[in-house]
């Protein structure tokens, strides 16, 4: 099993997304927060800055690419990774394009996670 100590933040409209994406990364060792709109995940106040962000790009209300440069900009420093169970032509480019770190087809396994983990850990690693 691979074991990362880190805050993983999931913006995900489907539930049963969000809690699949939540028990694999608790498998992992790392903590989560849920999100269920993009509106929600950028609310003042939150909790603190995640390691990881796993955006999905077809959220109602703000566009996926909308929210990814929000994310950005908002969490500098955290890996985001943008995910889709329904990819469009263009759509992993654009999101590329716009800054993302990955992007990733549902459903997601932990070896899709584990380089950006193991980078995201890295980093925190040198920051230290």
């Amino acid at each position: 099993m691979t074991d990362f100590a880190c805050l993983v933040a999931i913006v995900d409209d489907h539930a049963q997304s969000r809690r699949a994406l939540a028990r694999l990364l608790g498998s992992m060792n790392c903590g989560t927060v849920v999100f269920a709109s993009g509106e929600a995940f950028l609310t003042p106040g939150g909790p603190e800055v995640p390691d990881l962000v796993l955006l999905d790009f077809n959220l109602a209300g703000l566009s996926g690419l909308e929210l990814l440069g929000q994310a950005l900009r908002r969490h500098p420093g955290a890996t985001v990774l943008v995910i889709t169970g329904r990819e469009q032509p263009g759509m992993r480019q654009s999101c590329l394009d716009a800054g993302a770190h990955g992007f990733l087809n549902k459903p997601i396994g932990q070896d899709d996670l584990v380089p950006f983990l193991r980078a995201g850990h890295e980093h925190s690693l040198k920051s230290v």
